[in-house]
């Protein structure tokens, strides 16, 4: 890093397209491999998933094509895996894959990939210009792969050389040294500012009504009313009461004290009351991925001229969803691109990008989730730096970018992740040191222990 950083801007910016261009035959060859640059941008927490997947996948086609053929019986021709069943454990003992973020269709089209390539093998067809008129050419062409290879292997060489570990390593370094020769100025003097991007999160959620209406067509008061729930699986009856959170009621028509869930008041004679109450499923009452059905009842109980009376409630079935699970990563681009306070000309400000990854690590549907932002605000200034920062639009996957501050997801499927950005811009240069995310939940799930978020 200090050679890089004693040369000119123009050596750090060699050096960084140098470091760049080194990289770049890594992205290439793993894009060929896999057939998708999916592969290459995968949600991190998977790795360790698709490093186990692929390390039972041949991948070092140069030394011995024949000796992959096992894994395709050239009888059968059956492809050699397939998610979630294990046809044949010589090629692969990992039969579930899909624990994390893994869209089906991006395997899929790997797998199709890979076999398509070892039915090629099996025939002796290595190379692209070998295959039949009419054929697919989706699969690793053993030349090519040859070429990607020895590419990566002279840039991993050159990285040595500058006396780097691999070309990521010379990467960093090269960045870091770019940002120092042109964020530094010898006459400057640098200035901290503290930004908050404050942002509200909204989701629908799946919740049960029950409603309860009463009619005292007695002449006489009914006291202390209350209701006693009783959940249950549908098809064992075992109880699933602790699986539920269950909401204080909106009472209408009671009269007296009411307390909880349960102690209703009393209801006057001749009249009529009514209680509702929100049942919300808990995470765990569905582990899979597929629905339960619960039953509800209770007793309803009241005091009549001294006298406890109890009515059963007849059952009533729900049909409960697997919930989402929700985790929050932000990134947000370190160097602004903007007006430099130390040249006479005004240069024009570069947008740059806060970004934020949402992965719904669940099976069930996270429902109209939208995001909606306020401007950042500038909350420590010690030096009274005359600077801005603007939120300009907002960009959600593959959508335009709208001028609005409002990331509208829609529903987020589970196993699946999406992505928004909030494109911004800065009055002056400069870059950030440090980013924290935090959250909070403010809704009265929140404070009863339903999560709506896991992680941030």
């Amino acid at each position: 890093l200090h050679q890089i950083l004693t040369g000119t801007k123009e050596a750090a910016t060699a050096t960084l397209l140098a470091a760049s261009d080194a990289v770049d035959t890594y992205i290439h060859m793993v894009e060929y491999l896999h057939g998708d640059s999916f592969w290459y941008y995968v949600n991190t927490t998977c790795y360790d998933e698709i490093n186990m997947f692929n390390g039972n996948i041949p991948v070092n086609l140069a030394d011995d094509p024949e000796a992959l053929l096992p894994c395709v019986p050239t009888d059968e021709r059956a492809i050699f895996w397939e998610p979630n069943s294990n046809p044949d454990p010589s090629c692969t003992s990992q039969s579930q894959v899909y624990g994390c973020s893994i869209m089906e269709e991006k395997m899929r089209g790997y797998l199709d990939r890979w076999n398509r390539t070892m039915f090629n093998y099996a025939d002796k067809v290595f190379f692209a210009e070998k295959v039949p008129p009419g054929g697919d050419l989706n699969f690793v062409d053993l030349n090519t792969h040859i070429g990607n290879l020895n590419a990566f292997f002279v840039a991993t060489d050159e990285a040595n050389q500058q006396g780097y570990d691999s070309v990521f390593d010379w990467a960093d370094d090269a960045t870091l040294a770019y940002e120092e020769v042109f964020m530094t100025e010898e006459e400057g003097q640098c200035s901290e500012v503290v930004i908050v991007i404050v942002q509200t999160l909204t989701l629908a959620l799946e919740a049960f009504e029950a409603e309860l209406r009463i009619e005292n067509s007695e002449s006489e008061d009914l006291m202390a009313v209350e209701v006693e729930f009783e959940i249950v699986y549908t098809e064992t009856g075992a109880d699933a009461s602790d699986l539920f959170v269950i909401l204080d009621p909106s009472l209408e028509g009671f009269v007296g004290p009411s307390s909880g869930i349960s102690q209703l008041g009393g209801i006057g004679s001749d009249s009529t009351a009514t209680a509702k109450w929100l049942l919300v499923a808990k995470e765990e009452a569905v582990p899979g991925s597929e629905p339960i059905s619960f039953s509800v009842g209770g007793v309803l109980r009241y005091v009549l001229e001294g006298n406890i009376v109890n009515i059963p409630l007849a059952k009533d079935s729900i049909m409960v969803h697997p919930k989402p699970s929700l985790t929050l990563k932000y990134f947000l681009e370190r160097v602004v691109y903007s007006d430099d306070p130390f040249t006479p000309e005004i240069e024009p400000a570069v947008p740059y990008f806060l970004g934020l990854l949402i992965i719904n690590d669940g099976f069930g549907v996270a429902q109209d989730v939208q995001i909606e932002s306020a401007q950042p605000e500038i909350v420590e200034n010690e030096d009274g730096l005359l600077i801005d920062f603007q939120i300009i639009s907002t960009q959600v996957g593959s959508e335009p970018a709208m001028p609005s501050l409002t990331a509208i997801f829609g529903d987020i499927e589970g196993k699946s992740t999406t992505v928004a950005i909030w494109l911004m811009t800065a009055t002056l240069q400069g870059r950030f040191t440090s980013f924290n995310a935090t959250w909070k939940q403010t809704s009265i799930l929140g404070e009863v222990g339903i999560a709506v978020i896991d992680n941030v």
